[in-house]
């Protein structure tokens, strides 16, 4: 039995002392990346890191305190632990290369005399936790301010109305008639500008990809523009063939919950009208929890089970500090990317009629890939930002070059896994590849006056199909407007085509839709950067 005085009992004033700072600390790293992101990522994205986090920071609240016979000993040393693990990434970011090989021993070290300096200390030490307790409290209100005010509906400004049409009901195509039908592949890769884009903001010629294109059967539409720049209101439009003005007030959606857009990109309609047509619904994901999908018939990911938002949470912490560690979130971002292109490359071989909805989480940021697919070294931690939160950590020329390496080595998986579809096709099928919005360098994610808008809407967007869609092409489709296209003129449906348009949003208001049409009708590009 211990001699010194228990120091977890009842106050002098006959309370009881609460400890709560363990639990506070190491939820804090969490929900502030989580605030960070708000508008980015689905509430149901942060309960495993967090789960997770709490546990183990209890688990060595536990042993220490029963060790050390002192609950309040036992939550000092769960705190200083969580505090360490989680700002390794930081520390690291912050360190000069040269020296990132002493962190982790002067981590240890640090941890070592905390460990020390507790298991000494004689007394009590309800004052020293009421402390902690108010210090914990403090860090972490900015962040739950910023989550409970993001959580609260946010004033919708009222878009420019837009001329739609009844969705009608999904009619079953004959058997006769399915039977005839091609398999349709959306292939999506995130933040894929157009080639005039390219030009302008990287220096970069993008066109012998493009003719690499055409000669497989390609055309290009060479004017297109996304209808959004954020990812989640991009494909929830493009699958559904529907604009989303007007939806938080007819969902009830508020602030920044994504929820109902994953939700629409899960369950879209365009999904059930190939299904209707007796083709099956797989889907190929690479950890973006915006667009996790549930309900497909088939969905085919990398053996990794960590999403996007995780990734960036380890990150954050010591598990992230060495590639040798195999869980760093580069080399996840990296398995994920090269997974669907083996699963692009290989799902034609699957016996039944299907619409392969892929979303590959590239060329967009982090920059995992140099133009011969080997792997980029950085001392950052993982993040995959972008737009004016990436420009915080890095140069416009480091944004430029990862951004232009990255896309050439996607641009040669593409082109592979485009071959082997074809090839191993019974049939010809329609591709349609498409960037669900444009690169995003020149984004300001609270900004529409710091944007330069022409950046984030110009898209690749490109369709391999018969001549029943290719003579109704014109060079400024838009994605709302592809599928309407390819199951009218294909399938037998009724979609007459909407006007082409584009919607600005902030990151903390993504519903908070402002038409920027007319701008990028008026503006032009700038020229292309000194030596591109």
């Amino acid at each position: 039995m211990s001699s010194e005085p228990r120091d977890d009992g009842p106050s002098r004033r006959g309370g009881r002392s609460w400890i709560i700072h363990p639990a506070i600390i190491a939820a804090y790293p969490i929900l502030a990346l989580y605030a960070r992101n708000l508008g980015q990522i689905t509430p149901t994205e942060i309960i495993r890191p967090l789960a997770l986090a709490l546990a183990a920071t209890c688990a060595v609240w536990l042993v220490v305190g029963l060790l050390a016979r002192s609950s309040h000993k036992g939550a000092l040393v769960a705190s200083g632990a969580a505090l360490a693990f989680f700002s390794y990434g930081h520390a690291r970011n912050l360190a000069p290369a040269a020296a990132h090989g002493w962190l982790g021993p002067l981590f240890l070290i640090g941890m070592g005399a905390l460990v020390y300096g507790v298991w000494r200390r004689k007394g009590s030490m309800s004052t020293l936790t009421s402390a902690l307790n108010l210090a914990s409290v403090a860090l972490v209100a900015p962040s739950c301010w910023a989550i409970g005010a993001g959580a609260r509906p946010a004033p919708v400004p009222r878009a420019p109305a837009i001329p739609t049409v009844p969705m009608g009901r999904v009619r079953p195509i004959p058997s006769s008639v399915a039977a005839t039908k091609p398999d349709v592949y959306y292939i999506v890769l995130d933040a894929y500008g157009r080639a005039d884009a390219l030009r302008a903001y990287y220096g970069y010629d993008n066109e012998p990809f493009l003719r690499e294109l055409e000669k497989r059967g390609f055309t290009i539409a060479r004017e297109s523009r996304a209808n959004y720049e954020q990812t989640p209101l991009c494909l929830a439009s493009a699958v559904n063939m529907e604009y989303l003005d007007g939806l938080a007030k007819r969902m009830g959606v508020t602030g920044t919950d994504m929820e109902p857009l994953r939700a629409m990109i899960d369950r879209n309609r365009v999904a059930d009208e190939f299904r209707a047509a007796g083709l099956r619904y797989v889907y190929i994901w690479t950890g973006a929890g915006q667009s996790r999908v549930e309900t497909a018939d088939l969905v085919l990911d990398s053996d990794s089970r960590v999403s996007s938002f995780e990734g960036q949470v380890l990150g954050l912490s010591a598990l992230d500090a060495s590639s040798r560690t195999g869980v760093g979130g580069f080399q996840r971002h990296r398995a994920m990317v090269l997974a669907a292109f083996e699963h692009l490359g290989s799902v034609a071989k699957l016996p039944e009629r299907k619409f392969v909805f892929a979303h590959v989480m590239a060329p967009h940021p982090p920059f995992v890939f140099q133009p011969d697919g080997a792997e980029v070294r950085t001392d950052r931690g993982y993040s995959a930002d972008d737009g004016s939160w990436l420009l915080q950590g890095m140069s416009r020329e480091q944004y430029r070059r990862g951004y232009i390496d990255q896309l050439r080595y996607i641009n040669k998986r593409t082109l592979e896994a485009i071959d082997r579809i074809i090839q191993q096709s019974k049939r010809p099928p329609v591709i349609i590849l498409q960037g669900d919005h444009g690169s995003r360098m020149n984004l300001d994610w609270s900004s529409l006056e710091r944007t330069d808008v022409q950046e984030p809407y110009s898209i690749l967007n490109a369709y391999r199909a018969p001549e029943a869609v290719r003579k109704y092409l014109y060079p400024s489709i838009s994605p709302v407007n592809t599928f309407r296209l390819v199951l009218t003129r294909l399938f037998g449906a009724h979609y007459p085509l909407l006007p082409d348009r584009s919607y600005y949003s902030t990151a903390n208001a993504p519903y908070g839709l402002t038409d920027v049409t007319g701008l990028l009708r008026a503006g032009k590009m700038p020229a292309p950067p000194e030596g591109g």
